[in-house]
C-alpha cells in the first residue's frame, strides 16, 4: 500500500508528462487552426506561427486548469510556465500568476486569439519621418 506522500509524488509526475505532451502537440500541430485568425494582424510568417502555438498552448491549459481533476491552480500554471520555458515559447508569460489571469480570461469567454496578441503593434517609437513630414513640419 502506497502512502499519500508516494502517490502525491506520483500523481505530480503522471500530470507532468501530460503537460508536457500537451505542449508538445500544440507546438506541433494543433496551432494550425489558429493560424487564419493572426493573418491578419501585421506580422511575419514566424511571427503567425508563434502566436498561433501560443494562442493553442494557452486554450488547451486553460481547459485543463478548468476542470477538477487537476491540483491547484497555482501547481498547474507554474508547471506550464517551467515547461513553456523550457521549450522556449514566446508570447506567453513563463510567471504563474500573468498564466492565470490569461487561463481564466479564456475560461470567462474570451477568445484565446483576443489574450495572445502581438507586443507593441503600432508602437511609433522607431518610426521614421519621411519627407513629407519635415516639410510640413510635423515632429
Amino acid at each position: 500500500m502506497k502512502s499519500r506522500k508516494q502517490q502525491s509524488v506520483e500523481d505530480a509526475e503522471l500530470f507532468e508528462q501530460a503537460a508536457k505532451s500537451i505542449v508538445s502537440k500544440a507546438i506541433e500541430s494543433g496551432w494550425k487552426k489558429w493560424q487564419l485568425h493572426y493573418k491578419k494582424v501585421h506580422a511575419n510568417r514566424i511571427q503567425v506561427k508563434r502566436l498561433a502555438q501560443a494562442a493553442e498552448l494557452l486554450d488547451r491549459l486553460a481547459h485543463l486548469a478548468g476542470t477538477r481533476i487537476t491540483p491547484q491552480k497555482k501547481v498547474v500554471y507554474s508547471l506550464f510556465g517551467k515547461i513553456l520555458k523550457e521549450n522556449r515559447v514566446k508570447y506567453l508569460p513563463h510567471n504563474w500568476r500573468r498564466l492565470c489571469q490569461k487561463g481564466d480570461a479564456i475560461l470567462a469567454g474570451v477568445s484565446p486569439g483576443e489574450v495572445v496578441k502581438l507586443p507593441r503593434v503600432g508602437n511609433q517609437n522607431r518610426r521614421g519621418k519621411t519627407n513629407s513630414d519635415i516639410k510640413n513640419g510635423d515632429t
